[in-house]
Order: structure tokens, then sequence, then C-alpha cells
């Protein structure tokens, strides 16, 4: 997974979206001005099959695939709020909780039988790791029909 903001945004939205690559095994891009297809191609040439966009209005995703096509993902994730200190980080293992598919779906991790190293996905909760939480994310799920660059 790529992961990056749109363009402009906060430092507190650039160091959630550096979390989520820790988290989710991903590697993070600095938007900057940046195109989205410029993001696609990097991600192409890097072997990422998502896109995790982090904005003020929610995290979007773009599927990619071998060819350099995309298409964006129906489903977002709107963080309600987060806690978590990006030096604690560290990754994570697998998907755990009532919500994994969903989550497994949207990053493209893998959902597997419980460990303290999983990311929880329970409710309206991610945690991780389950023991002690570094990463505390509230968030609701919505289906999302037009997506903006």
């Amino acid at each position: 997974m790529l992961a990056t903001t749109s363009r402009y945004q906060s430092e507190k939205l650039r160091e959630l979206s550096k979390a989520l690559s820790v988290v989710f095994s991903g590697e993070y891009v600095s938007r900057g001005k940046k195109k989205f297809d410029d993001l696609v191609e990097y991600a192409r040439k890097k072997g990422h099959s998502r896109i995790c966009i982090v904005s003020s209005d929610g995290i979007d995703f773009a599927i990619v695939n071998e060819l350099g096509s995309w298409k964006w993902m129906d489903e977002r994730i709107i963080v309600k709020s987060s806690k978590f200190v990006l030096s604690e980080l560290e990754e994570g293992r697998e998907l755990d909780g009532e919500n994994s598919a969903l989550v497994s779906k949207l990053f493209g991790f893998r959902t597997n039988e419980q460990s303290d190293e999983n990311v929880v996905c329970n409710g309206s909760s991610l945690l991780f790791p389950a023991d002690g939480s570094k990463l505390k994310l509230e968030v609701s799920y919505e289906r999302q029909v037009q997506h903006n660059d």
C-alpha cells in the first residue's frame, strides 16, 4: 500500500498517513504537487496494489493494477479521532475483529487468527496492537460513489 495525503494537508494528516503506512506495511510518499496519475505510476513501479489518500474529509482508496490502470474503491473511512506516537509504531501482523474483512479489503492487508500484534477492528475502533494500543483511531465507514483527485 502506498500512503499519501491529498494536496497541501496539515502536518497532523501527514503524520496519520505515515502511521498508516507503518502499521499496514506500506510506504509513505509526500504528495506535494504530484498529480494522482504520477502517484499511480509510482505505486505500479513499486508493486503497490493500493493507494491510501488521507484528507480532512476521510481516507480514500484506489486499486492499482500491474498495467497502471486504477479505480476508486467505493468504501472510505472517516476518522473521528486519532491517538498515536509515530516513533513508537511498528508493522502490524494481521487483522482481527468484526470489521477486519472490510479493513483488509481497503488496505490490502491480511486477516487471520488473534494475536497481540494484530490490528483490531472492532466497531468504530481501529487499535494496534491489541494490548497497549500504540495506535487508536475512532472511525466510521461509508460508501463513496464519486471521488475527487
